[in-house]
């Protein structure tokens, strides 16, 4: 067995994935080792790696529901989330949260997903997402907004550096 996929940080708690694995049993050995030399216990098991793939963004689009946060400015519209563009929600003077809907065009077990902060001056400040939910529904969802049917995929937030500290 080769040693892969290693990690520093200075984080006290923390979860880690490993990708790139094919969806079938494999054994896996973790242990950790300090700054000084020394090496934790090896834990071992043998676990199922989730299929990954990328999803196909021609498939994606936008969807508004009435409560939706408008995006601002014109010029940063929702399909801009996966163009490779930025998007931005107009201000929203009323409080949190705030949220938007689009429609990936499948049904899909996420996995992961990728969330550029504002560049330069604006990094992790002003309207950068700090706390954030994934709900998802896998049939159209209700007219009016409501979240029937909807499921909370996650519940997370974003770090950045000063939270290594």
């Amino acid at each position: 067995m080769k040693e892969a996929n290693v990690r520093y940080t200075k984080a006290p708690n923390g979860s880690y994935s490993i990708r790139g694995y094919d969806a079938e049993d494999r054994e896996f050995r973790f242990f950790v080792r300090d700054q000084f030399g020394n090496f934790s216990d090896t834990l071992t098991g043998t676990w199922l790696p989730i299929y990954e793939r990328r999803l196909d963004i021609t498939k994606f689009k936008e969807v508004i529901l009435p409560g939706d946060v408008p995006f601002g400015w014109n010029v940063y519209p929702i399909p801009n989330l996966w163009n490779g563009t930025m998007w931005h929600s107009a201000d929203k003077y009323d409080g949190m949260p705030m949220w938007f809907t689009f429609d990936m065009g499948v049904v899909a077990q996420l996995s992961r997903i990728s969330m550029w902060q504002r560049p330069n001056e604006w990094l992790y400040l002003q309207n950068n997402v700090r706390k954030f939910e994934v709900w998802g529904i896998a049939t159209t969802p209700p007219s009016d907004g409501s979240w029937t049917g909807w499921q909370n995929w996650w519940s997370t937030r974003s770090l950045n550096h000063r939270d290594y500290r």
